[in-house]
């Protein structure tokens, strides 16, 4: 960390250079399968930090140039870290330290115990750097793209969504938003990402016929992002599509973690 860095909450007017980061810096499966792909993104943070809502941005400076950013949000005894960007020309300066430790002392409360955060496991670098740290792995998510294809027969199955698509406020904003879809066998939250993508969480989907077809008829330009657990990506679910990467949720005990990142203050880093 050089002496003209400095760590703050962002404001509206920061929405375009988190986003920008966030972009340069994510790789360009997590581009495809998050937000941070869509066309409205610097719009959602926008809103995000204007309504103060539960995620908190905070934004690291170079003079008047923003370098890095990270957003948080409490829950019980969990403090997620849900992002954390750095500019590539500036990783290696403890940027991302210097994020962590300021959003660490700013929001964590008596009851929180825990940091908690998701990563891609094409992301090489951040996850050693989470390890070195002292987190550790304690559950995964396989990301899996399906093509939807037209229905064989005009028989499929009684559906209901509150799918509006072009005239959903949130997707013209921002590029994605939720809905739900209702067969005989259950409901289904689902979101629409970017221009290309429906996203289903867990694999339970792909055995319901009438939901595919809705899905289908709803947007027949669109594949469905599948995410599970990788016990349950069977060999019979794998032949419905192409495994696109995995996730981990990796956590540590925040006292733990404190202690580390002050360890790593006093060396290079990220």
């Amino acid at each position: 960390m050089t002496p003209n860095m400095r760590v703050r909450c962002a404001t509206t007017e920061d929405s375009a250079a988190i986003a920008s980061i966030m972009r340069r810096a994510s790789t360009a499966l997590i581009r495809r399968t998050t937000v941070i792909g869509c066309a409205g993104l610097e719009a959602y943070i926008h809103d995000q930090i204007k309504s103060r809502s539960a995620t908190q941005y905070h934004v690291a400076t170079e003079g008047d140039r923003i370098v890095g950013m990270s957003a948080w949000r409490l829950k019980g005894e969990y403090l997620f870290l849900n992002h954390i960007f750095v500019l590539p020309s500036e990783q290696g300066r403890r940027v991302g330290s210097t994020l962590w430790s300021y959003g660490m002392n700013r929001l964590t409360v008596d009851r929180t115990r825990f940091l908690a955060l998701d990563v891609y496991e094409n992301s090489r670098l951040a996850k050693s750097w989470y390890q070195a740290l002292g987190m550790n792995v304690v559950a995964q998510q396989t990301l899996m793209e399906v093509p939807l294809i037209a229905p064989k027969t005009t028989i499929y199955g009684d559906w209901s969504s509150t799918f509006l698509g072009a005239s959903d406020p949130d997707y013209v904003r921002y590029g994605f938003s939720q809905f739900t879809l209702t067969t005989d066998r259950m409901t289904y939250t689902l979101g629409r990402l970017g221009r290309s993508l429906f996203r289903a969480t867990p694999w339970a989907i792909l055995d319901d016929d009438a939901a595919l077809t809705a899905l289908h008829v709803l947007d027949n330009n669109r594949a469905l992002l599948c995410i599970g657990t990788p016990q349950g990506l069977t060999s019979a679910v794998r032949r419905r599509g192409v495994v696109l990467g995995q996730t981990e949720r990796l956590t540590a005990p925040l006292e733990a973690l404190t202690d580390r990142l002050r360890s790593a203050a006093s060396s290079p880093g990220r």
